[in-house]
């Protein structure tokens, strides 16, 4: 049993703190509840103003944006009631993450602005740096990028004019920030160092540890993943230390993004080889004229099903061109009768109905011109590629195509668009084949 009614709301506003903390906000709502009814029930107005912000970061945190603003208004009005402006500041901060996160960046901006100027006038500069990192979050979010990197570099001056060395040097994560959105890696980079340095002189690891995450972000983004996941693995046991496990989250999570990345390169290195080398085979048998390799390396390349048509005409155009006529009756002569169905196709869903091509073994190139003819237009050229069209009128599903008179119906100046006459699409007359697009 609770002794009062006051310390009852004390205790549920720690237990709402400690649940916002962990992100559980469903939990932080029930605890702040409780906190607002046992404060009323008290007469504490300090208390139920206080229970007002729990409810609104919990609301928000539960993506109810409204009702937190509600709570927010009622936090703002308590805490006027009472003649606590350092409460309505704390409010006015609380309510412009509300907006962020709703991305109403302009309120956001206002409420933010209006807390800082506060916290800034009373030497709270803990609070002053919060404020000036939700002002850059807004701007960031209505694309003003240069006014956040000017708006993150004035705190950061009233901050060390102020002579809180380290609060001016974590101001540095809203410089990086205003950085990051305009895509100056090299700029946050520098900053980041020396925000790094300044929190090592000051012997503050857990700060040093996020400094050291956000550097683990940005050498990713510039592509160097060995020094990512150095600077993560060396952030982990400051932030073990410190007991913030979030930062242990933030960081574990950067390590294996980074591992993960590697393996994608990895992948996409053997993967531009083996392309490399499909594509070179098709243009040699085609160049040597050798029916039965160009037949097997041109199957090989439908396949594979990854290899786009645009791919396939770069190596094989300047062939065309030495010897159009020779290349092109060659090509018509020794394409594949039937093609295997690319895997992609086989597993695929039509928007979670079973795909038409869920029992196909091959393509048969007459069969898929009859496709074409009523209505498949999915399909394009095996030579002379059709490289885009445009259409007007409401999207189907991708297997519902639209023949070249719909085409043409549509959009009067297609051709224009697609640089091929209307007559390239029916190409099956033309080239006696067509392939998957």
């Amino acid at each position: 049993e609770m002794g009062s009614d006051a310390g009852a709301a004390s205790v549920y506003l720690t237990l709402a703190d400690a649940h916002l903390a962990s992100d559980n906000a469903k939990a932080a709502l029930a605890a702040a509840s409780k906190a607002m009814k046992a404060a009323t029930a008290a007469g504490d107005k300090q208390g139920e103003a206080n229970a007002w912000v729990a409810l609104m970061r919990a609301r928000a945190g539960l993506s109810k944006f409204a009702e937190a603003a509600k709570a927010a208004e009622g936090a703002l009005v308590t805490c006027l009631d009472i003649g606590d402006l350092d409460g309505k500041a704390v409010a006015l901060y609380r309510l412009a993450q509300v907006h962020n996160k709703s991305k109403q960046y302009t309120k956001a901006m206002k409420s933010g602005g209006m807390a800082m100027e506060h916290f800034r006038q009373h030497g709270s500069t803990m609070l002053e740096q919060a404020c000036l990192a939700e002002i850059v979050s807004g701007l960031i979010g209505m694309e003003a990028k240069a006014e956040a990197l000017r708006q993150a570099r004035q705190g950061q001056a009233q901050l060390q004019k102020a002579g809180d060395k380290k609060m001016a040097a974590l101001a540095t994560t809203s410089i990086i920030k205003a950085y990051f959105a305009d895509s100056k890696y090299k700029e946050a980079v520098i900053a980041a160092k020396d925000a790094l340095a300044i929190f090592r002189e000051l012997g503050d690891k857990e700060h040093e540890g996020t400094m050291l995450v956000e550097l683990a972000s940005l050498y990713a983004q510039l592509g160097q993943l060995d020094l990512s996941k150095d600077a993560a693995a060396e952030a982990l046991p400051l932030f073990k230390d410190a007991g913030n496990t979030a930062g242990e989250v933030r960081a574990l999570e950067l390590m294996g993004a980074v591992e993960d990345a590697k393996v994608a390169l990895q992948q996409e290195k053997e993967w531009q080889e083996d392309k490399r080398k499909l594509l070179e085979a098709v243009k040699t048998a085609l160049v040597n004229r050798e029916a039965a390799d160009f037949k097997e390396a041109l199957t090989a390349v439908y396949k594979n099903g990854y290899i786009e048509a645009e791919d396939l005409e770069v190596t094989l155009t300047p062939v065309f061109e030495r010897d159009p006529a020779g290349a092109t009756e060659f090509w018509e002569e020794n394409h594949p009768e039937e093609f295997p169905l690319p895997k992609q196709f086989l597993d695929a869903e039509d928007f979670g109905a079973e795909t038409s091509f869920k029992f196909l073994k091959t393509f048969d190139r007459r069969q898929l011109y009859l496709g074409m003819r009523f209505g498949g237009m999915g399909y394009g050229p095996a030579f002379r590629l059709l490289k885009t069209a445009h259409r007007k009128g409401p999207q189907g599903y991708w297997a519902h195509g639209h023949s070249t008179l719909t085409l043409k119906d549509d959009h009067a100046d297609w051709e224009e668009k697609a640089g091929w006459h209307a007559g390239i699409l029916d190409c099956a007359l033309q080239t006696g084949s067509v392939r998957a697009q």
